[in-house]
């Protein structure tokens, strides 16, 4: 079972990020009412549920970035892990950073289960 740690780190004020699973819209929004962090960590496959078809083996993920509050620097994290959390490989080490409070990125991770 394939194992998907997420972390997103913020370096400036608010955050606004939101973070969904391609094949059924589930993940979460960060809003600019929330209180900001400078950490957000999340996993992906602990859980049965996680698993929405067992004979589709590809699983999408999608984070999309607002930069309303620029300056604001995004780095975003995501590691295939084993069941005891030990790393097994870096998918995504990637860095989003704007000074223009118009700004906004997109960036997807398709991960086909053998």
């Amino acid at each position: 079972m394939n194992i998907f740690f997420f972390q997103v780190t913020v370096t400036g004020v608010t955050p606004i990020f939101d973070f969904r699973c391609g094949k059924h819209m589930e993940g979460f929004a960060v809003k600019a009412s929330d209180p900001p962090k400078s950490k957000y960590e999340w996993t992906w496959g602990k859980k049965a549920s996680d698993i929405h078809d067992a004979n589709d083996p590809v699983d999408n993920f999608s984070l999309g970035m607002v930069f309303t509050f620029a300056p604001i620097k995004y780095r975003y994290l995501v590691e295939r892990r084993d069941k005891n959390d030990n790393v097994i490989e870096t998918l995504k080490d990637v860095v989003f950073e704007s000074t223009d409070s118009s700004d906004s990125t997109f960036t997807g991770l398709r991960v086909t289960r053998i």
